[in-house]
């Protein structure tokens, strides 16, 4: 490989020392060119390493800082690109060489280029920046009139889109390079460049992050192939075409001057009677002689066959070639000698791979023959990861393109290998399929074709082999799974492959690939239910993405990443951290897509956003998190439009103002919701969404003191789930449902109604938590069953409900705790057995009750709570004939109400102390 490396950049290096560091920076950006449109990754990564270094002198030489800040962007861009841990550690003492060069050069114009490379991770281009730079230097080099001078200015581009990380740029620069070789294959009817276009348009679609322009690049590698069909179709005469081809061939190459200085006279004089056999054979072909054109032809190509063979015979590599074989010697080991010849010419002319192959429409690229593994490599060994497989056809307009596309490459792969025999081109023909399937929906064919990959990789490999096939089969049906919701097998493929990939780049490398799978991992482990080793995955991927590109660089993986954090640090209860990641994520796509922009992924998170501080008691943030949210759906899905995340956000601001205590506001939201759920969901249709809105709607009737209508809302709901989870079944929305109605008539002054929806909710939840459980929503319950059967006059039934509720409270929240909940049935307890003529007990009750509720909210504090219960004992002490006690409670409480209403306030509880008032002069 490294010997490889050294003859290509050998040239640019030789000039370099003759012609000096001005003419070898261009050099090196037409080796870079080469490289790219070669798909060579491993001589992109060196050319970039040696921009760097001129860039390096360059600075040294003219003491520029800039020059030094560019050389540190080109070797932090090979960094990212090198697989190689060799070169890897090169670049890195390369790139921390020049970091302290330019420390000790800090002067107002290292100011300038640390802003520079600041801004160049800070935003990418947007698509009017990116058209305006190419338009300016289309229009400068029109005037020119050389499409020839383009290659370099749009090299230049693309190294400024790579060093600034602008996918955008970067892209566009790469296509703009396809389109110079694409003309100039047209103007001169030469396929080798359609197949440079070709792999420089597969390059742009594989480094093009968003789906944006990607239906261009596929429009172009189409429009490509049918241009190459074309111009092959119009030369469909042999004779023809071998005529054009050795007429290129004595331009491009001609043997005197590659022969003279090398080889000598005897050379010399072999190409003046090629000269001549090419002359003759030229005009036979004319006059239509066709068998002297082709004896003619071959003589002159035996002639300078010997050092001259690649020279000459790279822009004949096609199988038709054989057509030159002179009469008497075509048999199979001349044949084979051709189709060998023309196998390794096609590698050395390009670096390709599978990538392309229905678009240079030849069968095949290799000799299937031989032992060497040099010559046997069908597949491009490298190929960036996600080129092929998830770079090309499955973005395509029409995705069933891509699949067409992987069955011809499998079946040709397997009639040159057999159907039974396993070989790596076959397990990468049948990854590419599986990818293909996942994109089109169908998980289960995806996972088909991903698990006879992952069988036949480790047939080739071993069991036990980390090897790069086996971490892609392993993701792929990771992910596949997961687009099932398996997300327990997904996990565990998910696993096999992360730790493959770490055995393959080393266990503390960051790398694009193990970012890809903890990403993945974490998200199945939220799924999964376990939001701890989520955010464990979450943020060793974080932190890997922050290595790879910059710790202050806006992406929108990293975007998303922190957005999961924040999702899965909310299940795990700590909204703050969550609200942090939000937060952090929200100022990162705003960066991204613009502030102002309407955007799907920041209403989201503004809607998150809204949850976590509605979370954390701040209502009035979440309610100003959840309008913007709101705002920006309605932008996106247009106003009227109904839309279940509009729907969302309405409910949302509903249960925000309902805490606000805002209830008419409110309903208004509710309302909204409600309507736009039943255009979504269809009007009688039973749906847990507008099951929900309906409870939400009871709820807040019932507060704003409309009991009739919240029963009306409460018994839609209850209808409702009663038809999602059948009549008979036990469920806690069904129990919730219960309660609240019970809730509701009790208020309306049907307490019989109301204790037949409590017993229900009762039967219910015992069903659901177990009989002998203590549950809240249990002992719940069982206090409202007592306050019924107390209003009911049912004695022996009301007591011992709020006994069973009072003990289960105890062991909920401990039996020496201070709790609103305890303080309230004690109450109740108090109340029920002041009606039930026994006022020692409810005196006791009720002073158990008053003694908790002044440790929670304070001693000395005013508080409605506080002053109901002291009224009660008021209550409690006439009826006693205490009227001493009972006039002291009633102080207390008349102070206590005018402190928390005023003074001159009248309200309802005021009045009822003051008519107690009366009573107990009277008495």
């Amino acid at each position: 490989m490294f010997r490889l490396l050294c003859e290509k950049l050998r040239a640019v290096d030789a000039k370099s020392k003759k012609l000096g560091l001005v003419r070898t920076e261009t050099d090196y950006l037409r080796a870079l060119l080469d490289a790219m449109a070669d798909m060579d990754r491993a001589v992109e990564v060196e050319v970039l390493k040696s921009l760097g270094d001129v860039n390096l002198e360059k600075g040294q030489l003219a003491k520029d800082v800039r020059r030094h800040d560019m050389a540190m962007l080109l070797y932090r861009a090979a960094l990212l690109r090198c697989k190689d841990s060799d070169i890897g550690e090169s670049l890195e003492y390369r790139y921390r060489y020049a970091e302290k060069l330019r420390q000790r050069k800090r002067s107002s114009a290292s100011n300038i280029c640390s802003h520079i490379l600041h801004t160049y991770g800070k935003k990418a281009s947007s698509l009017a920046k990116v058209a305006a730079k190419f338009l300016q230097l289309d229009r400068r080099f029109t005037v020119i009139g050389s499409k020839e001078s383009l290659l370099t200015p749009y090299t230049k581009l693309m190294i400024e889109g790579i060093v600034s990380e602008d996918n955008i740029l970067e892209v566009e620069a790469i296509k703009s390079l396809g389109d110079v070789y694409l003309k100039r294959g047209i103007e001169n009817a030469d396929t080798s460049y359609f197949t440079k276009a070709t792999a420089l348009y597969n390059t742009a679609l594989a480094r093009s992050e968003g789906t944006q322009g990607r239906v261009a690049l596929i429009h172009r590698l189409l429009y490509t192939a049918k241009i190459r069909q074309a111009t092959q179709t119009e030369k469909k005469d042999p004779k023809y075409r071998v005529l054009k081809k050795l007429v290129h061939v004595s331009r491009a190459f001609p043997p005197t001057s590659l022969c003279a200085d090398a080889i000598g006279d005897n050379r010399v004089q072999q190409s003046m009677s090629y000269d001549v056999h090419l002359t003759i054979g030229s005009r036979a072909l004319a006059d239509g002689n066709l068998d002297l054109a082709e004896r003619k032809f071959a003589d002159a190509l035996r002639l300078i066959h010997g050092s001259q063979a690649t020279e000459l015979v790279t822009p004949y590599s096609d199988l038709e070639f054989a057509i030159l074989i002179e009469k008497g010697k075509d048999n199979d080991a001349t044949r084979r000698y051709f189709l060998n010849l023309t196998h390794y010419l096609h590698m050395k002319v390009i670096n390709l791979g599978e990538t392309i192959l229905p678009a240079m429409a030849i069968p095949s690229l290799n000799n299937f023959q031989s032992e060497d593994p040099g010559e046997d490599w069908f597949f491009d060994s490298v190929t960036p990861h996600g080129f092929s497989f998830d770079g090309f056809m499955p973005w395509a307009s029409n995705k069933k393109n891509a699949i067409d596309y992987y069955e011809q490459a499998l079946t040709m792969t397997k009639r040159v290998y057999a159907d039974t025999m396993a070989h790596p081109h076959i397990v990468k023909c049948l990854i590419g399929m599986g990818s293909a399937w996942t994109d089109l929906g169908d998980q289960l064919k995806a996972i088909s074709y991903s698990k006879q990959a992952l069988t036949m990789a480790k047939a080739i490999y071993g069991h036990g082999t980390a090897h790069r096939d086996i971490a892609i089969a392993l993701h792929h049906l990771g992910s596949a799974f997961s687009e099932l919701g398996d997300h327990k097998k997904a996990s565990s493929y998910l696993e096999e492959s992360l730790k493959v990939i770490k055995t393959i780049n080393g266990d503390n490398t960051a790398h694009p690939d193990i970012t890809e799978v903890l990403c993945n991992l974490g998200y199945a482990f939220s799924k999964l239910g376990d939001p701890q080793k989520a955010s464990s995955y979450l943020e060793q991927s974080l932190k890997m993405m922050k290595t790879i590109h910059g710790d202050n660089t806006a992406r929108p993986d990293i975007a998303a990443v922190l957005y999961n954090l924040g999702c899965a640090f909310s299940k795990l209860g700590d909204k703050r951290k969550a609200s942090t990641y939000y937060e952090q994520s929200l100022k990162m796509m705003k960066t991204i897509h613009g502030d102002n922009t309407a955007h799907l992924n920041i209403a989201a998170v503004l809607n998150n956003l809204g949850s976590a501080y509605g979370k954390l008691g701040d209502e009035k943030k979440a309610s100003s998190y959840f309008e913007q949210s709101l705002k920006m759906m309605k932008i996106i899905h247009a106003d009227n439009t109904a839309h279940p995340d509009i729907a969302a956000a309405l409910k949302n601001l509903g249960s925000t103002f309902s805490k606000l205590g805002d209830h008419k506001k409110a309903s208004s939201y509710f309302e909204q919701s409600l309507k736009m759920m039943k255009t979504i969901h269809a009007d009688n249709t039973a749906h847990p969404d507008i099951a929900a809105a309906l409870k939400n709607l009871g709820s807040t009737f019932s507060k704003l003191g409309d009991h009739k209508k919240a029963s009306s809302y409460f018994e839609q709901s209850l209808k409702m789930m009663k038809t999602i989870h059948a009549d008979n079944t036990a469920h806690p929305d069904i129990a919730a449902a219960l309660k609240n109605l019970g809730s509701t008539f009790s208020k309306l002054g049907d307490h019989k109604k109301a204790s037949s929806y409590f017993e229900q909710s009762l039967k219910m939840m015992k069903i659901i938590h177990g009989d002998n459980t203590a549950h809240l929503n249990i002992a719940v319950v069982l206090n409202h069953l007592g306050v019924a059967f107390t209003t009911l006059g049912d004695q022996k039934r009301a007591s011992n409900y709020l006994r069973q509720s009072l003990k289960m409270m105890k062991t909920i929240h401990g039996d020496n705790t201070a709790h609103l909940d305890i303080a309230a049935v004690l109450n109740n307890l108090g109340a029920a057995f002041s009606k039930f003529d026994d006022q020692e007990k409810a005196s006791t009750y009720y002073e158990q009750s008053l003694e908790i509720m002044k440790t929670i909210h304070g001693g000395n504090t005013a508080h409605p709570d506080i002053a109901a219960v002291l009224r009660n004992l008021e209550s409690t002490f006439i009826l006693l004939g205490d009227h001493k006690k009972a006039f002291s409670y009633y102080e207390q409480s008349l102070t206590m109400m005018r402190t928390i209403y005023g003074y001159n306030t009248a309200h309802p509880d005021g009045t009822r102390v003051l008519s107690n008032l009366d009573h107990l002069e009277l008495t």
